[in-house]
């Protein structure tokens, strides 16, 4: 159950941070495409620097290829059901969509971080934590801003729904690992492959549509160089 502690301690620490960062941005008048752009070149790079290479050596190249598109699809089909409900019809923007995304692939990063925890430490997982910390403030960030959690008002998703959907997933993707890991060892290998193919998909799909409503592509784009950078940097730093 420590795994899933610090998982939890993550998911909660990432998600207050995200609002309060939210709230100085909305005050300081930042542009709104930086978050999310920033997250989105994390991802990126996570999911084709580090993910995919890693999950070829452990699980071969045709099933990490059929793992990460097995998960981009996910989240296309997820996100494209809810673009169509009466929650896109409710004047929330781009928030549903992003939410559903992030949901689906904080599930599997917190059972992988978990699985990594329980079965070699917290000093071996730290690079993990650390990146996945990293991108999920920043994504965190553009959920919490698109659903209006730090400034509720017209056009606002419930703030406890907002704050549920950035906070819960992560853990509950630790518990399963917990409760799963030795019925199932092989599951982790796939998991990790599975985020990364979720990961590409909200940062080239979910994410980019923020950029597209307020016609900031470009801002949006120079982000996603800068996140991608940073995270290349924290490897040299926290090497795996």
């Amino acid at each position: 159950m420590t795994a899933v502690l610090i998982v939890s301690v993550m998911a909660v620490a990432t998600t207050a941070g995200a609002v309060l960062l939210a709230r100085w941005g909305r005050a300081a008048s930042i542009n709104p495409v930086i978050a999310p752009g920033f997250a989105a070149g994390i991802m990126i790079w996570l999911a084709l620097g580090e993910v995919a290479p890693e999950s070829v050596e452990d699980i071969g190249r045709g099933a990490t290829v059929a793992a990460m598109a097995a998960g981009a699809a996910l989240v296309a089909l997820a996100s494209g059901i809810v673009a169509r409900s009466p929650l896109s019809a409710g004047g929330f923007g781009a928030a549903p969509v992003i939410g559903v995304a992030l949901a689906l692939h904080d599930v599997p990063e917190g059972f992988a971080v978990a699985a990594v925890l329980s079965g070699a430490g917290v000093v071996v997982a730290l690079p993990m934590i650390a990146a996945v910390a990293g991108h999920n403030l920043a994504e965190k960030l553009a959920f919490v801003g698109a659903g209006g959690a730090d400034d509720p008002g017209a056009g606002a998703m419930p703030r406890w729904v907002v704050l549920a959907v950035a906070t819960l997933p992560e853990p509950l993707g630790a518990l399963v690992a917990t409760a799963g890991a030795g019925v199932a060892p092989g599951v982790v290998d796939a998991a990790a492959p599975l985020a990364g193919g979720m990961m590409l998909a909200v940062a080239l799909g979910s994410l980019p549509s923020i950029a597209r409503e307020v016609r900031r592509v470009r801002s949006f784009t120079a982000a996603g160089v800068g996140g991608a950078m940073s995270i290349a940097m924290l490897g040299v730093v926290l090497p795996g």
